[in-house]
């Protein structure tokens, strides 16, 4: 079976934080690169950290890093044989919290993410038939029989915790959770806002579990149908400004929006720079450049707004642009 593996970098410190400032995360899984000869390098920080994806054989080609309309590459599983397993998070018996964006495909019942003892008990949890045949996503303690967690962003109504669900077919949402240990609390907040929380201790205390298998996708056969973006870890419980600006850092605007910070920003382009002119009220926070192939390349950046591009070589680069309010655009560089 084909297996394309992903190195994903630790940072090793988080500076100091202000309110409202997006967060530093140890771990990001971008989805940023793809890489049609089947191994891909991907590094962030000092200490790669190793996720392999594992295919179906009978149907490789439409799973893995592929493009999206709204957020550009991302990371797709298509049926029950396919996952992306990492090889250890910074997240056993301290606290921590994590985000990522999500879309659904319609299809499966299968685990979104499942965070593993050796027991087989999971964290995350997904399906769209049985128990009350609703589309579910929540925090669990899982067995074949029985969801075993207070927690739910789902549509059951069995005398726990009764949520609307929210998952639409081909809608992308945005999900926070932080985990408390002092506490015993989980938090979770849908698309930039608070959600619910709860103060119980799961089942055999389940934010303390020391969780030996991390994957997204597959488990116990069932299918996971759907779209991964951004995920991200924190050795830190985030408060709510952190959680908000998490989100912010990561939306993809509106076409109607796009269109009006796209007419604010301009770039302006020669042969070795291009230089990014914004109107009064706009200010740039961060600008990234990657190749065609999805891969992020290094500019030297003498005055903030001006980028040499002598080190490039010729062809297509697509600049993305964000914001000090989090909105972000990409706009295309061709290097002669």
């Amino acid at each position: 079976m084909k297996k394309i593996t992903f190195i994903l970098g630790a940072l090793l410190t988080i500076p100091s934080l202000i309110i409202a400032q997006e967060p530093t995360p140890n771990v990001y899984f971008k989805f940023d690169q793809a890489n049609t000869s089947g191994t891909e390098t991907y590094s962030e920080g000092a200490s790669p950290i190793t996720a392999t994806f594992t295919p179906n054989g009978a149907n490789p080609i439409t799973a893995g890093i592929v493009s999206d309309p709204i957020r550009g590459n991302v990371f797709q599983l298509v049926d029950q044989k396919n996952f992306l397993e990492i090889a250890s998070l910074p997240i056993n018996n301290t606290d921590w919290s994590m985000s990522f964006w999500y879309k659904w495909n319609g299809a499966g019942n299968g685990m979104i993410l499942k965070f593993e003892e050796a027991s087989g008990n999971a964290l995350f949890f997904q399906r769209n038939q049985g128990w009350a045949t609703n589309t579910g996503f929540y925090p669990t303690e899982f067995s074949d029989s029985e969801p075993g967690s207070p927690l739910y962003i789902t549509g059951f109504d069995d005398g726990r915790v009764y949520i609307k669900p929210y998952f639409v077919v081909d809608e992308w949402n945005h999900l926070v959770f932080t985990f408390d240990t002092v506490n015993d609390k989980i938090t979770a907040y849908l698309n930039g806002a608070f959600y619910v929380e709860t103060n119980e201790i799961m089942d055999g205390n389940l934010i303390d579990k020391v969780y030996q298998t991390f994957r997204l996708g597959n488990t116990f056969g069932q299918s996971s149908g759907g779209r991964y973006d951004d995920f991200k870890v924190y050795t830190k419980v985030l408060s709510s400004e952190e959680a908000i600006a998490d989100y912010n850092g990561t939306k993809v605007l509106s076409v109607k929006d796009n269109a009006i910070l796209n007419s604010q920003i301009k770039l302006y382009s020669s042969k070795n720079n291009f230089k990014l002119i914004t109107t009064e009220d706009i200010k740039i926070a961060k600008v990234e450049v990657f190749n065609i192939l999805g891969q992020s390349v290094d500019l030297k950046n003498p005055d903030k707004m001006l980028f040499d591009t002598s080190n490039l070589t010729s062809g297509l680069y697509i600049v993305k642009i964000r914001d000090d309010e989090g909105r972000f655009i990409s706009k295309r560089y061709l290097k002669n």
